[in-house]
């Protein structure tokens, strides 16, 4: 928990904010493009980082407590 305190909670929204564009432009790209392997990796790499920030999130939330 302490190297939470060195995080900037900025840092936070900072993340949430490239997560939503980035699944912005993977959703536009894949209606355009159809079937592609390498949108299909970039989607699996999304659903890592949004793992990753939700556990992020959380700890954000609970910081202090």
């Amino acid at each position: 928990m302490e190297t939470l305190n060195l995080v900037p909670s900025t840092l936070v929204n900072d993340v949430r904010n490239s997560l939503l564009a980035i699944r912005l432009l993977l959703f536009t790209t894949t209606c355009d493009a159809g079937e592609n392997s390498s949108l299909h990796l970039a989607q699996a790499e999304l659903l890592r980082l949004e793992a990753l920030f939700q556990d992020l999130s959380y700890l954000d939330s609970n910081r202090g407590k």
